[in-house]
């Protein structure tokens, strides 16, 4: 633990070097004045349970944190700030792996769970935390910006506190023509295609390196058990919908495994080329060149 009772993190430690003053710790949570209201963020607050009981080791936070991972490798970055991180299942994963993680998450049970899990927690949205200009290696947001009715605000927050080499991470689920119950219970705006991707990271000033999807085997699975019924006029109830997501994160074992051995397969491939079809869009922006 660091000397505030929270997780000890080098990336807070870094930005204080770089003068930025942290916010007080509640409950081995930091809290800036004037945090985000968590009613702000479209998102229900299931959500963060279901993601507290199943997503963290689940194959489908292990192929997405596989990916984060390499390509933080690539730009040699070892620390991140995940913004939006849920109940930590991310940042946890990427801290098994050697990177330096401070979760920011504006649902006070999420920063909670966070910190509960050993990583550093912000309550609050990125803006809440006043970073210097010019301070952050790199920005994750995973599964976040489909929740904000304006994305570009805070992708612009992103470019104005990233390092000139940093990186921003970013995974949106893919396809408009895959909406169904879902997404409207996720609380999810908007599914990505690449030229939305783009359009948002050219309003915000940042440019995009790289863009690829992510779970290309998951396709025809997700039309048939969720578009399809969506098509036919099912509506599940929110309850319903969180047991189903719970159970697709949290298989019994021989699926789980034979998901991991699947992904593993396209992990493999993407290493080659990347693939075009996918869940989940993913992309790498950066601040472009002054």
């Amino acid at each position: 633990m660091g000397a505030t009772g929270t997780p000890a993190s080098g990336l807070i430690d870094e930005l204080v070097r770089r003068g930025w003053s942290p916010p007080p710790v509640v409950d081995g949570v930091y809290r800036p004045a004037g945090t985000t209201d968590p009613a702000a963020v479209s998102y229900p607050g299931s959500g963060i349970d279901v993601l507290a009981s199943h997503a963290e080791g689940s194959w489908w936070t292990a192929h997405r944190a596989a990916w984060a991972a390499r390509e933080l490798a690539d730009h040699g970055i070892r620390s991140l700030l995940d913004v939006g991180a849920g109940s930590g299942s991310m940042a946890v994963a990427l801290r098994a792996g050697g990177v330096d993680v401070v979760g920011v998450e504006p649902h006070p049970h999420g920063a909670a769970a966070i910190a509960a899990a050993g990583v550093a927690a912000v309550c609050g949205g990125l803006a809440d935390l006043a970073l210097p200009d010019g301070s952050v290696p790199a920005i994750g947001f995973f599964d976040v910006l489909e929740h904000l009715p304006d994305p570009v605000d805070v992708l612009r927050e992103a470019a104005r506190v990233l390092r000139p080499d940093g990186v921003v991470l970013l995974a949106v689920p893919a396809y408009r023509w895959l909406w169904s119950s879902e997404d409207e219970h996720a609380g999810h705006f908007r599914r990505y295609d690449r030229a939305m991707v783009r359009a948002e990271a050219r309003a915000a000033g940042l440019l995009v390196v790289r863009t690829e999807h992510l779970f290309a085997s998951l396709v025809p699975l997700v039309t048939a058990a969720r578009r399809v019924p969506y098509l036919l006029g099912r509506r599940p109830d929110p309850a319903a919908v969180d047991r189903t997501v719970g159970r697709q994160l949290d298989p019994p074992a021989v699926l789980a495994r034979a998901a991991g051995m699947v992904l593993g397969i396209e992990n493999r491939i993407a290493r080659v080329a990347p693939l075009p079809v996918g869940t989940s869009l993913v992309a790498v922006l950066r601040r472009p060149s002054r």
